[in-house]
Order: structure tokens, then C-alpha cells, then sequence
């Protein structure tokens, strides 16, 4: 009877522990992203608002087709709080957005005419 009240509790803290792990290793500045320009994204480039060159494109060999969402994740590790966007269209037109506090926002959707947020 002891053995199965010590299972009983161990897969409970087993439980638990995979419920919290997806948050245990998320990143303050994780973000939905919302594509509304009304083309599709090509490549996709965040990097932190004090730096001065473009990190690699986050979508690797993906489009973010006009209409979808994606999920943009950062290490635990990462402390920058401003942070900038820069969208390729498969026209070739680019887009730029500046200095977004991803400490703030949870949501962001891309506008041709701009971004909206949402916490």
C-alpha cells in the first residue's frame, strides 16, 4: 500500500513538472506573430533595438503566408527588453519596425501600415 501512495505521488510531481516545463524555459519576450500585411513574408529578422546588424532570418526556408501566425520563442537567457522587425515580402519590398517592447505585448500583428499589439 506504501509503494503505490509513493507512485501515486511521484507521477503526480511527474505531471506537474511536464505541465510547467513549457513555461519553465520560455522567454520574457515570447510572442505570437500575426501576418496581416496582405503578402507573404519571405524572411522574417529580429534583433535586439542596440544592435546594428540583422540576426539570421527566423524562418528559415518557411514563408509566413499572409493571414497565418507563428509562435516566435527566446531563450530564458535573453534579457533585452526593445527589440526590432524587419519583414521581406515576396516582392521584395521590406518592412521595418522599431524599438518593440516585447516585455509589454504578447500578440503582435504585422500591418503594412504598421503593427497592432495586444498584452
Amino acid at each position: 500500500m506504501k509503494s503505490f501512495k509513493l507512485l501515486k505521488v511521484v507521477l503526480v510531481a511527474l505531471i506537474f513538472s511536464v505541465a510547467l516545463s513549457g513555461t519553465a524555459f520560455a522567454g520574457r519576450q515570447d510572442f505570437l506573430l500575426i501576418n496581416e500585411t496582405g503578402r507573404d513574408i519571405i524572411n522574417l529578422y529580429i534583433t535586439p533595438s542596440d544592435t546594428f546588424y540583422w540576426d539570421d532570418d527566423i524562418l528559415g526556408v518557411d514563408i509566413l503566408a499572409n493571414g497565418d501566425s507563428e509562435y516566435i520563442y527566446f531563450s530564458r537567457r535573453e534579457t533585452d527588453r526593445y527589440w526590432d522587425m524587419m519583414a521581406t515580402f515576396s516582392d521584395g519590398y521590406e518592412l521595418v519596425w522599431e524599438d518593440i517592447d516585447l516585455f509589454r505585448v504578447s500578440i503582435i500583428t504585422l500591418r503594412f501600415d504598421g503593427l497592432a499589439f495586444q498584452d
